[in-house]
Parts: C-alpha cells; structure tokens; sequence
C-alpha cells in the first residue's frame, strides 16, 4: 500500500503548480517573442522596396532623367552619410526598434548583413556621383556583391521568423 504523508502531498502538489507555473511563463514568453508573419513580410517589404527606389533612382541619374540630389522617397534622402547608417531606413528603424529580436543569436548576424549592405549602397552612390555609371550598373547584376548581399538580407529575415 502506497502511503504519502500530507506533507509529502503538499510537497508535491506545490512543486507540480511550480512546474506548470514556469512551463507556461516560457511558453507565453515565447509567444511574445515570436514575430508574425506579416511583420515578416513587412520586413521584406520594407528592404525590397528601398532597394528597388534605389535603383531606380540610380538609374534615372546614369539616363539624364534626374539628378542625384533630392530624396529618394518621402522620408529618405539621398546622401551617402544619410545611406550608410543602418538605422534610417524603415527595415532599420523597426530592426533597432522590435524588442522581439534583440535576443536572437541570429538578430546579430542580421543586423551586420543590413549594416553592410547600407554601406555597399553608399559606395554605389559615391561611384555616381563620380561618374562611374558602368561601375554602378554592374552592382545591380545579379551575381554582384550587393544584389548576394541583400538576397542574404532576406535570407536571414526568414531564418529569423523560422527559427523563432
């Protein structure tokens, strides 16, 4: 016959509502930190659509339809400084602002990726403004340092959403 003292009960009751205790603190943690879908697609938006104003942009200029000054969109300007610096960007500004990933071992690779692509934009527009629109074109290729750059940005954000 199995005998539990009513101190040993209450022992294991206690210790059995701290487990399911901590269990569900974790889990809902975790479903805190997850980012959603949308805010993925967000994310890729925000990258595919800078980039893809970028090269426009670019691309005007080399073909005499617009100079390189002024804004590339509403909020951004185009100025190598202003390019350069990771944190400006709408992709930026909700990376440095999501709390949900700041603990990612991954979030750091990511922001070095996005860090290093802004800093392959600015050199790219440095080289228009000089002139060098051969040099600028051959960025956009497909097999270019920045195009695999940015593929790698992409990459990286659904590694993040997959692995959360």
């Amino acid at each position: 016959m199995l005998f539990i003292s009513w101190s040993n009960f209450v022992i294991f009751v206690l210790a059995t509502s701290a487990i399911v205790y901590v269990f569900n603190k974790v889990r809902i943690n975790n479903q805190k930190k997850r980012i959603s879908f949308a805010e993925l697609q967000y994310a890729i938006d925000a990258h595919t659509q800078w980039k893809s104003s970028f090269q426009r942009y670019l691309t005007s200029a080399i073909h005499g339809r617009s100079t390189l000054s002024g804004s590339m969109t509403n909020s951004e300007s185009f100025d190598c400084q202003i390019i350069r610096q990771d944190n400006q960007c709408v992709l930026g500004k909700w990376l440095y602002q999501n709390e949900k990933l700041h603990d990612s071992p991954e979030f750091v690779e990511l922001l070095e990726t996005h860090r290093s692509f802004h800093q392959q934009a600015s050199q790219i527009l440095q080289l228009s403004l000089e002139g060098k629109h051969k040099e600028v074109m051959q960025c956009f290729n497909h097999n270019s340092d920045f195009q695999k750059n940015s593929a790698n940005l992409s990459r990286q954000l659904v590694q993040l959403y997959e692995d959360r």
